[in-house]
């Protein structure tokens, strides 16, 4: 089953949001590597970088996310007519918000006076778990 019909292709091609899309998406992409990198970087020794860097990682990611997020729908109100959740982008609108939720959960946990090995442990998870070293804050 084709994601789009003859008419919504044409309505895609012809639409603004489709290009701020192409752009946004790549640069979204480098900074969700950047984020990962730090992370494991810090996971591996705490030592080697300060924490702050990786709040301006998570930062970053997070106010993609909503760029994304927001072009996104204006994208899919164009094409779909509607706003958010349409039914060909359901589930990567769910994914979208399942982790622009849980970045913005970080920051709420760090205002909290959260330390930070606890919330690189979070942002580390999948890391984590598939890691064959074992890390000092594990």
């Amino acid at each position: 089953m084709p994601r789009y019909t003859p008419e919504q292709l044409a309505k895609r091609n012809a639409s603004v949001w489709t290009e701020i899309q192409i752009l946004l998406a790549p640069v979204q992409f480098v900074i969700f590597l950047t984020g990962i990198g730090l992370n494991a970087l810090y996971a591996s020794n705490p030592a080697s970088i300060d924490f702050f860097w990786i709040s301006v990682a998570i930062l970053f990611k997070t106010l993609f996310f909503v760029i994304l997020f927001i072009t996104g729908m204006f994208f899919e109100k164009d094409i779909f007519g509607k706003w958010v959740f349409s039914k060909e982008f359901f589930w990567e609108d769910v994914g979208s918000s399942v982790a622009t939720f849980f970045h913005f959960l970080y920051f709420v946990l760090a205002w909290k006076g959260y330390p930070d090995d606890t919330l690189v442990i979070w942002a580390t998870g999948p890391i984590r778990a598939t890691s064959s070293t074992p890390c000092s804050i594990w």
